[in-house]
């Protein structure tokens, strides 16, 4: 009972409307292209079909709490060892996924246009993006400047707020036990999470 009210909840009236004629629409499609034993009677009823409904289910997974990069099966990469080795390793894999994980994305793009003109810059104004970086959000302020170009660029690594703090850390340590203290923060060195 709990599931149906979360799915009417989530689902716009328009859109069941929608998928409700498409699929009654498509129906009746089916019946033609079957006794003509042609599929291409049927397969633009059915494209429009299957677009709502990956559009209700996009819905139903927001209202639910579910990422859609679960459908991506992303492949965690780790190692037992703690060396300098097993981490390059790791970031040897990480990368080798991030690239897997581009191929799966670029195959599933629907066809169309992928670039969209932007509007002129309008000067001196301010913009902030955030993306999930792995350590943490990396943020990216902009200012734009006169004739379309960009005045200031601020991006901001989550590292860069906690490297004062090794300067505490090592506080009463020897210098060999340095790159200990320092690997235990994993901080970036040269900003490469951005």
């Amino acid at each position: 009972m709990r599931r149906q009210r979360d799915h009417a909840i989530a689902t716009p009236p328009t859109l069941i409307a929608r998928l409700a004629k498409a699929t009654a629409r498509a129906e009746v499609f089916w019946v033609e292209a079957r006794k003509a034993n042609d599929f291409k009677l049927f397969a633009p009823h059915l494209q429009e079909v299957v677009h709502l409904v990956r559009d209700r289910a996009a819905l139903l997974g927001q209202a639910r709490g579910l990422a859609p990069y679960d459908a991506l099966t992303v492949r965690r990469a780790g190692h037992r060892d703690g060396d300098v080795a097993a981490r390059v390793a790791v970031r040897f894999d990480e990368a080798l996924e991030s690239l897997r994980l581009i191929d799966v994305i670029l195959d599933a793009l629907p066809q169309g246009d992928i670039l969209t003109a932007l509007p002129p810059l309008r000067e001196f104004k301010t913009a902030v993006g955030c993306v999930e970086g792995w350590r943490g959000p990396v943020w990216v302020a902009l200012e734009s400047g006169p004739a379309n170009t960009l005045r200031r660029c601020h991006p901001h690594d989550p590292s860069w707020q906690n490297w004062p703090v090794i300067e505490h850390a090592v506080i009463g340590n020897i210098v060999p036990d340095f790159p200990l203290i320092n690997k235990s923060f994993n901080l970036s060195y040269s900003g490469h999470d951005l």
